[in-house]
């Protein structure tokens, strides 16, 4: 076993005396270790030539560095839409403009292949109390008349008495209409006053400050 492998060493040394791998310096180990009792599979060549050759490091290889994505918060979603479908319109315009610019935004219609077969009423209540880092809400009769809106609207309100004053609820008047849950002094904009442009570039400010 010995001699088949001395000759198999003997034929690297002698081509490359001057260039030690870590797997050499390794054999070499080895040849030390077995030298004492009178064993060696270096022949006197490859000796004298180890003596005199340098035993050279394999360079280190740097790993290289990990990249992570930027995000405006460490929410799932940056904003999430609540509205009536008589908005729809307008709130997928807004919508569009904020995906478009880099943003995570729950809006039903992004998500018709994950929201298929889930149970809506655990997965909205999710998004709009924990996930999203703003609730945007459409605020019209309809809005505050249908079913899955006063859903959403009270899982947002449970958030935003947990955010303990901090901005949550950003609210977009459509109809002067009260909605239970929201405080009359909370600030808003119009959209009688205000384009979908204009308001996906005010929401976007809000995102990046």
């Amino acid at each position: 076993m010995f001699s088949s492998n001395a000759e198999v060493a003997h034929r690297w040394f002698d081509g490359h005396a001057a260039h030690f791998a870590e797997g050499i310096k390794g054999l070499l180990d080895a040849h030390a270790t077995l030298e004492p009792w009178g064993m060696s599979f270096l022949s006197k060549a490859a000796k004298a030539i180890t003596a005199k050759a340098p035993i050279l490091k394999a360079p280190i290889q740097k790993a290289l560095p990990v990249t992570t994505k930027t995000t405006t918060s460490d929410y799932r979603y940056d904003v999430a839409f609540s509205f009536a479908g008589t908005e729809r319109t307008l709130v997928e315009e807004i919508a569009t403009i904020l995906k478009d610019n880099g943003f995570n935004v729950f809006y039903d219609n992004f998500y018709p292949e994950q929201l298929w077969g889930k149970d809506l009423v655990a997965t909205f209540d999710r998004i709009y109390r924990k996930e999203s880092r703003y609730c945007i809400m459409f605020l019209s009769q309809e809005y505050a008349d249908r079913m899955w809106t006063t859903h959403e609207r009270r899982s947002a309100t449970a958030r935003a008495l947990q955010e303990k004053g901090n901005e949550y609820i950003l609210p977009v008047k459509i109809d002067d209409v009260d909605i239970d849950g929201l405080a009359p002094t909370l600030g808003y904009v119009s959209a009688a006053s205000y384009s979908a442009q204009k308001i996906a570039d005010l929401l976007m400010s809000k995102l990046k400050g």
